[in-house]
Protein backbone atom coordinates (compact mmCIF):
# COMPACT_ATOMS: atom_id res chain seq x y z
CA UNK A 1 0.00 0.00 0.00
CA UNK A 2 1.25 3.51 -0.74
CA UNK A 3 1.91 6.22 1.83
CA UNK A 4 -0.85 8.77 2.47
CA UNK A 5 -0.62 11.96 0.46
CA UNK A 6 -0.18 15.19 2.39
CA UNK A 7 -2.97 17.36 0.99
CA UNK A 8 -2.16 20.33 3.24
CA UNK A 9 0.99 21.10 1.26
CA UNK A 10 -1.00 21.32 -1.97
CA UNK A 11 -3.92 23.33 -0.62
CA UNK A 12 -4.71 26.55 -2.47
CA UNK A 13 -4.76 28.44 0.84
CA UNK A 14 -1.01 28.03 1.25
CA UNK A 15 0.84 31.21 0.22
CA UNK A 16 2.86 30.85 -2.96
CA UNK A 17 5.64 33.08 -4.12
CA UNK A 18 6.25 33.52 -7.76
CA UNK A 19 9.66 34.38 -9.14
CA UNK A 20 8.34 37.76 -10.24
CA UNK A 21 7.21 38.70 -6.73
CA UNK A 22 10.51 37.74 -5.15
CA UNK A 23 12.47 39.67 -7.80
CA UNK A 24 10.31 42.74 -7.18
CA UNK A 25 10.90 42.44 -3.42
CA UNK A 26 14.64 42.16 -4.01
CA UNK A 27 14.60 45.34 -6.11
CA UNK A 28 12.76 47.18 -3.36
CA UNK A 29 15.37 46.08 -0.79
CA UNK A 30 18.34 47.30 -2.80
CA UNK A 31 19.94 47.74 -6.20
CA UNK A 32 21.52 44.33 -6.48
CA UNK A 33 19.18 43.05 -9.19
CA UNK A 34 20.01 42.55 -12.84
CA UNK A 35 17.10 44.22 -14.61
CA UNK A 36 16.50 43.83 -18.36
CA UNK A 37 17.51 47.45 -18.96
CA UNK A 38 20.95 46.59 -17.54
CA UNK A 39 21.53 43.76 -20.03
CA UNK A 40 22.56 43.62 -23.63
CA UNK A 41 19.89 41.36 -25.05
CA UNK A 42 19.90 41.53 -28.83
CA UNK A 43 22.55 40.28 -31.20
CA UNK A 44 22.77 43.71 -32.82
CA UNK A 45 23.72 45.29 -29.49
CA UNK A 46 26.53 42.78 -28.99
CA UNK A 47 27.79 43.23 -32.57
CA UNK A 48 27.78 47.03 -32.27
CA UNK A 49 29.86 46.93 -29.07
CA UNK A 50 32.24 44.35 -30.56
CA UNK A 51 32.77 46.36 -33.75
CA UNK A 52 32.93 49.89 -32.33
CA UNK A 53 34.08 49.35 -28.74
CA UNK A 54 37.48 49.70 -27.13
CA UNK A 55 39.17 46.55 -25.89
CA UNK A 56 40.68 45.86 -22.48
CA UNK A 57 42.49 42.53 -22.11
CA UNK A 58 42.89 40.51 -18.93
CA UNK A 59 44.20 37.00 -18.39
CA UNK A 60 40.81 35.30 -18.83
CA UNK A 61 38.56 37.99 -20.35
CA UNK A 62 38.36 40.60 -23.04
CA UNK A 63 36.25 43.59 -22.06
CA UNK A 64 34.74 45.58 -24.91
CA UNK A 65 33.55 49.03 -23.87
CA UNK A 66 31.38 51.32 -25.96
CA UNK A 67 30.32 54.71 -24.66
CA UNK A 68 26.70 55.16 -25.60
CA UNK A 69 25.69 57.95 -23.22
CA UNK A 70 27.37 61.06 -21.91
CA UNK A 71 28.19 60.88 -18.20
CA UNK A 72 25.59 62.63 -16.02
CA UNK A 73 28.09 65.32 -14.95
CA UNK A 74 28.64 66.32 -18.59
CA UNK A 75 24.99 67.00 -19.34
CA UNK A 76 23.54 70.40 -18.53
CA UNK A 77 19.98 69.16 -17.98
CA UNK A 78 20.76 66.34 -15.56
CA UNK A 79 17.65 66.94 -13.43
CA UNK A 80 15.25 65.59 -16.05
CA UNK A 81 17.51 63.01 -17.67
CA UNK A 82 17.44 59.53 -16.14
CA UNK A 83 20.65 58.35 -14.52
CA UNK A 84 22.68 56.32 -17.05
CA UNK A 85 23.06 52.63 -16.27
CA UNK A 86 25.88 50.34 -17.14
CA UNK A 87 24.72 47.52 -19.42
CA UNK A 88 26.45 44.16 -19.57
CA UNK A 89 26.58 41.35 -22.09
CA UNK A 90 28.56 38.15 -21.58
CA UNK A 91 29.87 35.96 -24.38
CA UNK A 92 31.41 32.55 -23.74
CA UNK A 93 32.41 30.51 -26.78
CA UNK A 94 32.43 26.73 -27.08
CA UNK A 95 36.20 26.51 -26.88
CA UNK A 96 35.98 27.59 -23.23
CA UNK A 97 34.07 24.47 -22.22
CA UNK A 98 30.79 22.63 -22.34
CA UNK A 99 27.40 24.21 -21.73
CA UNK A 100 27.59 23.74 -17.96
CA UNK A 101 30.96 25.49 -17.73
CA UNK A 102 29.88 28.30 -20.08
CA UNK A 103 26.71 28.96 -18.10
CA UNK A 104 28.66 28.93 -14.84
CA UNK A 105 31.05 31.58 -16.16
CA UNK A 106 28.12 33.74 -17.26
CA UNK A 107 26.51 33.43 -13.84
CA UNK A 108 29.76 34.38 -12.09
CA UNK A 109 30.31 37.44 -14.29
CA UNK A 110 26.71 38.59 -13.86
CA UNK A 111 27.04 38.17 -10.09
CA UNK A 112 30.22 40.27 -10.04
CA UNK A 113 28.43 42.93 -12.10
CA UNK A 114 25.38 42.82 -9.86
CA UNK A 115 27.34 43.23 -6.63
CA UNK A 116 30.11 45.55 -7.89
CA UNK A 117 28.52 48.02 -10.29
CA UNK A 118 31.27 50.54 -9.61
CA UNK A 119 33.69 48.41 -11.62
CA UNK A 120 31.71 49.09 -14.80
CA UNK A 121 31.41 52.58 -16.34
CA UNK A 122 27.82 53.83 -16.11
CA UNK A 123 27.86 55.48 -19.51
CA UNK A 124 29.06 52.33 -21.30
CA UNK A 125 27.77 49.15 -22.76
CA UNK A 126 30.20 46.40 -21.83
CA UNK A 127 30.61 43.03 -23.48
CA UNK A 128 32.77 40.62 -21.56
CA UNK A 129 34.20 37.79 -23.68
CA UNK A 130 35.55 34.81 -21.74
CA UNK A 131 38.81 33.25 -22.88
CA UNK A 132 39.89 29.68 -22.40
CA UNK A 133 40.78 28.95 -18.80
CA UNK A 134 37.95 31.10 -17.45
CA UNK A 135 36.02 27.96 -16.53
CA UNK A 136 38.43 27.34 -13.63
CA UNK A 137 37.75 30.73 -11.98
CA UNK A 138 35.67 31.31 -8.88
CA UNK A 139 33.83 34.48 -7.80
CA UNK A 140 36.85 35.96 -6.00
CA UNK A 141 39.12 35.38 -9.00
CA UNK A 142 36.70 37.03 -11.43
CA UNK A 143 36.29 40.00 -9.08
CA UNK A 144 40.05 40.33 -8.63
CA UNK A 145 40.69 40.18 -12.37
CA UNK A 146 38.09 42.83 -13.15
CA UNK A 147 39.37 45.01 -10.30
CA UNK A 148 42.88 44.84 -11.74
CA UNK A 149 41.49 45.91 -15.12
CA UNK A 150 40.26 49.21 -13.66
CA UNK A 151 43.38 51.15 -14.62
CA UNK A 152 42.94 50.14 -18.26
CA UNK A 153 39.23 50.98 -18.13
CA UNK A 154 40.05 54.42 -16.70
CA UNK A 155 42.57 54.92 -19.51
CA UNK A 156 39.79 54.24 -22.04
CA UNK A 157 37.51 56.70 -20.25
CA UNK A 158 40.23 59.39 -20.35
CA UNK A 159 40.65 58.78 -24.09
CA UNK A 160 36.92 59.29 -24.58
CA UNK A 161 37.04 62.50 -22.53
CA UNK A 162 39.93 63.79 -24.64
CA UNK A 163 38.06 62.97 -27.85
CA UNK A 164 34.91 64.75 -26.72
CA UNK A 165 36.71 67.97 -25.71
CA UNK A 166 36.46 70.68 -28.36
CA UNK A 167 39.78 71.37 -30.01
CA UNK A 168 41.35 74.79 -29.46
CA UNK A 169 42.24 75.17 -33.15
CA UNK A 170 39.99 77.40 -35.31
Amino acid sequence: MSAPIDTAAKSPAAPRRSGRQSARAARERGREGFAPEERLLRRGEFVRVQQQGRRVHTAHFILLLLRVREPASATSDHDTAPEPRARLGVTVGRRVGGAVQRNRIKRLVREVFRRNRGLFPRECDTVLVARSGADSLDYGSVLEELTRAQSAIERVRRQWAAESEPSSEP
